[in-house]
């Protein structure tokens, strides 16, 4: 096996044509966003960036988030208060839990 990042053939052709090469990449919350079962509506990296600049967030804020949704906009709050902030979100729909 392979790490992330390497280039690796796969053992036969999977559209029946000539062999091409897989790039295996490490995952990450942008990557996570775009795989996840859409339920809500999914906040984009641009735009997350957008939100978290203009509520001026900073390294070991506290904040407040209600409507979890799939968790994309808490990653954006995350990586922006990281390393010593804290994020209490709360989701009202139970379905969507």
């Amino acid at each position: 096996t392979r790490g992330f990042g390497k280039k690796s053939r796969p053992a036969k052709s999977v559209l029946g044509g000539q062999l091409g090469y897989v790039h295996l990449l490490r995952p990450t919350p942008e990557l996570w966003t775009r795989s996840l079962r859409h339920r809500t509506q999914i906040v984009h990296e641009l735009d997350a960036g957008y939100v978290t600049f203009n509520l001026n967030l900073r390294p070991n804020m506290t904040v407040v988030e209600s409507g979890t949704g799939s968790g994309a906009m808490s990653h954006a709050i995350l990586r922006t208060i990281a390393p010593g902030g804290r994020l209490h979100t709360f989701e009202f729909n139970r379905h969507r839990t």
